[in-house]
């Protein structure tokens, strides 16, 4: 059992966001007692029982909150929640918040893994993606979360940013060959709709990589990374051995977990998935005001057994375990599969997929056109 926060607030948006975030604080007070009572009141949701192995923060940008904010939301948490001692307790932060004041907090608090948003050690490409940081400050960051005393500490990159080059890749490995980084998260650009970069494209001031452009480049970071010590373990992420996200492994295995917060998605590990409404004027008026209506904060579905097959098809199979077989000739997915099993022969002979271990997996090269493939296996 996982817990996923979503703190929405920045200090500005990147031109290539396309999460649900806020570069205004004019709500966050009331944010702040809205997703608390959201954690009181959701405590039994899945049982009273529960041990949560995970705790994750996320946004926007988790690392801006202040000192009276974090320990207000922790406090709940611990006091409503029964969280492992040895939980993964992961914090989403970037280079511009992290400071030795506050990591030496966020450890009090119990954190013990980071994410740093980094995205690129190119300062031009930062700054055309509207970045608060340089490469250099990127690297102080990593280095003050060091000597705090952090020793899981993850980094993301992203291919095809403006102003991006191909010696980006060099720089990524300097660093992750001088300093004990232990996971690395790969993304490719995606233009999501509403964003700065979509607009600029469409007025043609930006122009985004080719297919085969893209794939290249993932291909040769890929190499990079695992040159560097990496296992790449998921379509879009690398780690050393025992540094495995747990949280984002708890996804893609299908466990269950409880989303707080505007925007944030739950799972309750059986068929009902659950998301909360992507605005915080809303969000905070379902939990807050005086006739409150919790119930209108949030929408939800009811899986039946082919989402589920579809889902399994979609999320193991960006793993490197890929799915055993046992899993999908058993009842209720046996129907699907048989429907669908022969598509996958010719991915197999160009060596895009394969049978391994008993188990379905996708290679590398089968990773890069994934969206085709789980279209072709759904039912």
């Amino acid at each position: 059992m996982s817990l996923y926060l979503h703190i929405p607030f920045c200090h500005s948006k990147c031109a290539y966001c396309g999460f649900y975030s806020v570069a205004n604080n004019s709500m966050r007070q009331d944010w702040l007692k809205a997703i608390c009572t959201e954690i009181v009141t959701r405590k039994n949701e899945l049982g009273e029982d529960y041990l949560h192995k995970t705790l994750y923060f996320g946004g926007g940008t988790p690392s801006m909150l202040n000192e009276s904010e974090w320990r207000q939301i922790i406090d709940t948490l611990e006091d409503n929640y029964h969280i492992s001692n040895s939980a993964e307790r992961t914090l989403e932060a970037n280079p511009e918040d992290i400071t030795l004041e506050n990591c030496n907090l966020w450890l009090e608090l119990g954190f013990n893994r980071l994410s740093i948003g980094v995205q690129s050690l190119n300062d031009k490409a930062l700054r055309s993606s509207n970045r608060r940081h340089s490469a250099a400050e990127a690297r102080t960051a990593i280095e003050s979360a060091l000597k705090a005393g952090f020793r899981n500490i993850g980094v993301d990159f992203i291919i095809g940013l403006p102003d991006s080059e191909k010696s980006d890749i060099e720089l990524a490995a300097k660093l992750l060959n001088e300093l004990p980084i232990t996971h690395v998260s790969l993304y490719i650009l995606s233009i999501d709709e509403g964003s700065i970069l979509y607009k600029r494209s469409l007025q043609g001031n930006f122009s985004p990589l080719s297919d085969d452009q893209e794939a290249e480049l993932y291909k040769e970071y890929c190499q990079m990374i695992k040159s560097c010590g990496f296992d790449h373990y998921e379509i879009s992420n690398f780690a050393k051995a025992g540094f495995q996200s747990q949280h984002n492994s708890a996804y893609w295995e299908q466990k269950p977990y409880i989303g707080f917060g505007a925007a944030a998605h739950s799972y309750d590990g059986s068929n009902i998935r659950r998301w909360n409404v992507a605005n915080i004027k809303k969000y905070n008026e379902a939990w807050l005001m005086s006739e409150a209506s919790p119930e209108t904060a949030y929408e939800k579905e009811l899986l039946n057994s082919s989402d589920l097959y579809n889902e399994l098809i979609m999320t193991r199979l960006r793993t490197s375990n890929g799915i055993p077989l046992k899993i999908l000739e058993s009842t209720p997915f046996k129907e699907y599969w048989n429907s669908n099993r022969g598509a996958l022969q010719k991915y197999i002979d160009r060596g895009a997929a394969k049978i391994e271990n008993n188990s379905l997996i996708l290679t590398e090269e089968g990773w890069l056109i994934s969206d085709t493939i789980f279209t072709d296996l759904f039912y």
